[in-house]
């Protein structure tokens, strides 16, 4: 046995790898049956181990195919034995063991992530650093991918993207494409309370608004946009001098004001009672038929945006916002579902502040992301949100919608962040 605890050397050839091998085997032999099958379970564990800690050994494996064969050893023992480092001893029996940096232990699994926290595939052994754990011990994330995985149902999309067959079937025209938005039933209602507004408050010399003139007019609007012309004043725009020959053309400044001033989108008369628990009363009916046009016509890629938009507005409005971080500051608050490829809204929701009296709303930014894909559940898509939206508990409920959620931004808490980490390699919704 003192054979076995002597140091090696740092080189040394296959002849003398062949002699030492030689006298272990025949120390083995001379103890009992028992502690010989223990000493040789010891011995080829640390030659296992050591074969991870060096690699600077020429001249031992540098041997022929037939010295090995005479050796009657296999060629991993011969190579695990060499390159054994100088301060590697090796005890038999039930002593202590020494092991190399190379260890390998087993792989342990996470119940929730399924990910491997040991050596993915047999590799050297993980660092503790490689590994994270959350706040509550249930989830695991690590560093290194763990192998390849199976494509994930939440992200098999089965739609094809784009203009849909109603949009492609319906738009020839620029006019025809514009009616998939502003539809007849849509302008038939404008139509009906913008007349009954006018005959109201302008009287008898009121002149009625007809489908050619109401187009106009958003015409009319679009076309200032288009010149960037929201800070004009509208006697410049119709000015004969400096101002632009198509507005004229199209329709007089006076009855340009006298549409902006009777416009109506619902029925006045009951308009009190619905405010009473909808702000957003005036315009309700042609806003959600409106939204509706949006899926009707384009199909989205298969990733999507949750986020909010502030349309800039300094009028008169119960619920107008005020948002430091936005260049405008004071607007109109939507949320909004966009196709990230197209920028295209597909789905919106008008934010009407909180009503008077009932506490504070919690959970929000979870609410308005499972309103807006409703629309797209089932689909596979991949949903990317900031982290006023995201949180661990959205990804799991949008995994059993067969959606995956994506943080945007960097504020995060560090536990909920691992654990998204963790749910969204499981590919799978733990309950």
């Amino acid at each position: 046995m003192a054979d076995k605890n002597r140091r090696l050397p740092t080189r040394f050839t296959a002849e003398q790898a062949k002699k030492l091998l030689f006298a272990t085997l025949d120390d083995e032999r001379s103890d009992s049956e028992q502690q010989a099958t223990s000493d040789e379970k010891d011995t080829n564990e640390n030659l296992a181990n050591a074969s991870h800690t060096s690699s600077d050994v020429e001249s031992g494996t540098s041997a022929s195919e037939e010295e090995k064969h005479e050796m009657d050893v296999p060629t991993a023992d011969l190579s695990s034995a060499a390159s054994r480092p100088r301060n590697q001893a090796v005890r038999g029996g039930r002593g202590r063991r020494e092991r190399g940096r190379g260890a390998r232990g087993p792989a342990k699994v996470s119940p929730i992530d399924g990910v491997a926290n040991g050596p993915p595939g047999g590799g050297s052994r993980t660092s503790a650093r490689d590994v994270y754990k959350s706040k509550n011990g249930d989830e695991i994330w690590q560093k290194k991918c763990s192998g390849t995985r199976k494509y994930a149902p939440q992200n098999v999309m089965k739609l094809t993207p784009g203009p849909t067959a109603y949009a492609t079937r319906h738009a020839d025209t620029v006019c025809d494409a514009f009616q998939l938005f502003l539809t007849p039933r849509i302008v038939s209602i404008i139509l009906e309370m913008t007349n009954k507004e006018g005959e109201t408050a302008v009287g008898e010399t009121w002149k009625p608004v007809d489908e050619a003139e109401l187009n106009a007019y958003f015409g009319i609007l679009f076309l200032a946009g288009v010149y960037r012309s929201a800070g004009e004043a509208t006697e410049e725009l119709w000015d004969g001098c400096n101002g632009r020959q198509i507005f004229r053309a199209v329709m007089s400044r006076q009855r340009f004001h006298e549409i902006s001033r009777v416009l109506r989108f619902d029925n006045k008369d009951t308009r009190s009672v619905r405010r009473s628990t909808d702000r957003l009363a005036p315009i309700r009916e042609v806003f959600d038929m409106w939204v509706e046009t949006l899926s009707k016509s384009f199909v989205p890629y298969e990733n999507v945006t949750v986020d909010e938009q502030l349309v800039p507005f300094r009028g008169r409005c119960s619920f107008r916002q005020y948002m430091k971080s936005k260049p405008a500051k004071y607007g109109l608050k939507l949320w909004v579902l966009c196709d990230a490829s197209t920028s295209y809204a597909f789905n919106l929701q008008v934010y009407t502040g909180r009503v008077p009296g009932e506490p504070a709303e919690k959970n929000k930014g979870e609410r308005v992301v499972h309103d807006m894909v409703e629309i797209i559940k089932g689909s596979g898509r991949n949903v990317t949100a900031d982290n006023f939206f995201s949180s661990v508990t959205l990804a799991r409920q949008l995994l059993v919608k067969k959606l995956r959620v994506c943080q945007s931004g960097n504020r995060m808490s560090k536990s909920d962040a691992l654990r998204l980490a963790a749910l969204l390699v499981s590919g799978s919704a733990p309950p």
